[in-house]
């Protein structure tokens, strides 16, 4: 079964209520970088979503689980990059 971590406890997180929303978002960005083709944007976290975020957790020296939370989800959407560049 495919896992979808939305946050890093059950309920919290600003996509916590919304998962279709986290994973269209999730894919837009996998599209973008070119792990995942625009037509597989479905805004379902499949296994074709699992193992494209698993190709960019190992590109980007993460823990490899093909779960996009915490970590996986900040680096790929970007969230603390303007801090990282000060």
């Amino acid at each position: 079964m495919t896992r979808l971590h939305l946050a890093k406890t059950p309920g919290d997180g600003p996509f916590a209520a919304r998962p279709a929303l986290h994973a269209r978002i999730v894919q837009q960005h996998l599209a973008a970088l070119g792990l995942i083709q625009w037509g597989e944007v479905s805004g379902r976290f499949d296994a074709v979503t699992e193992a494209a975020v698993a190709r960019f957790q190992a590109r980007s020296s993460l823990p490899v689980d093909g779960v996009a939370g915490g970590r996986t989800s900040d680096r790929l959407l970007g969230v603390g990059s303007v801090m990282d560049a000060a």
